[in-house]
């Protein structure tokens, strides 16, 4: 970005954080499951569980719409492959939280472990470009943040945000893009003292503690692109 459209895409930044202070409250109480899920996903989740199938489902309960909601179901797909082939799942997972492999690579993989499970079934298995990010903020959540396509487009449009396209893009690109993205929304936070005293007062014993504040842009780019 040329450093006049810098300026401005942080600038739309910091309004967009001024109106998310102004109305903490209610976004508070509609999104607060968000940092209770990942905490939640936090004191569940042991790859090398006896029960891994059990487990998974106990780990990933509390996601609500992030991996359900009408007619997308990653988190039931996950479920359903993990109780009939837990060892595949268990190893599917173990390759996506390899952080040695590159994202694209594990991204492919993972999907592809789904599509040998689902296509003979007629079924899709939705784990998509956001399940996946679900799934890496929180093992995460000091490095990814959580993608969804109309979200990253829509906060994206509104500040005038722009990434360089690359002539040939990969799979992962508009997630890439999105974590860019995120990580100027980052840079704004930490300048404001008053967003990150509001975020941390809610986050309890049940709450992922957000050190790196990482579900908090996340949250921001939402509210900027819902309002």
């Amino acid at each position: 970005m040329a450093e006049e459209t810098a300026s401005s895409v942080n600038e739309k930044i910091r309004l967009a954080i001024a109106s998310y202070k102004q109305n903490f409250d209610r976004v508070n109480k509609e999104e607060r499951y968000k940092w209770e899920a990942a905490g939640w996903y936090k004191r569940h989740w042991n790859i090398d569980a006896q029960d891994f199938a059990s487990m998974l489902a106990a780990a990933f309960e509390k996601t609500a719409n992030l991996l359900t909601s009408r007619n997308y179901w990653p988190y039931r797909m996950a479920k359903e492959f993990a109780q009939t082939s837990p060892e595949t799942v268990r190893s599917l997972f173990r390759t996506l939280y390899d952080e040695n492999i590159p994202l694209a690579e594990r991204y492919g993989a993972f999907c592809a472990g789904f599509d040998g499970y689902v296509k003979p079934l007629g079924k899709r298995h939705f784990q998509d470009l956001h399940a996946v990010s679900v799934y890496l903020s929180f093992e995460y959540p000091g490095k990814y943040f959580i993608y969804k396509y109309g979200i990253y487009k829509n906060f994206r449009d509104r500040i005038g945000y722009a990434d360089g396209v690359p002539e040939h893009k990969s799979k992962i690109w508009e997630f890439e893009s999105h974590m860019r993205m995120c990580n100027i929304i980052l840079d704004e936070i930490h300048k404001d003292s008053v967003l990150i005293e509001l975020s941390g007062s809610r986050l309890d014993g049940s709450c992922e503690k957000d050190e790196a504040m990482h579900m908090l842009a996340f949250d921001i780019a939402y509210y900027g692109a819902v309002q």
